[in-house]
């Protein structure tokens, strides 16, 4: 799995590649979100646009990722999912629990715009 960042103010977008099942893809991307966190970035977009397969093992690494960001102050929100890892995401309704959004442009602007009452 590939990550590299963007920051874009105080939002970090991760562009995801491959397969998000668990094992050896997810500890990488926990290190990272923990390295982030300790710098101070706790908003963040993870773009699932090159994402083939999620699994129950990468759904549960997602909701653990969700709560160490909103227990440190921030958020987690995800883009460009799509044909299959759409449909595993709305089968666990983990799209009730994320915000998801059709590009991550909208995710980072989810953050930066605040939202009318």
């Amino acid at each position: 799995m590939k990550l590299e960042e963007r920051i874009e103010k105080d939002v970090v977008l991760v562009p995801l590649e491959g397969k998000l099942m668990g094992g050896s893809e997810t500890t990488i991307l926990s290190d990272q979100l923990q390295q982030l966190i300790a710098k101070g970035y706790t908003k963040v977009v993870l773009d699932f646009e090159r994402v083939k397969w999620i699994n129950s093992p990468g759904v549960g690494a997602l909701i653990r990722w969700l709560m160490i960001l909103r227990e440190n102050g921030g958020d987690l929100r995800l883009t460009n999912a799509k044909d299959k890892v759409e449909q595993y995401l709305k089968i666990t309704k983990l799209m009730t629990v994320i915000k998801t959004f059709e590009s991550p442009q909208d995710a980072i602007n989810s953050f930066l715009i605040p939202l009318s009452a």
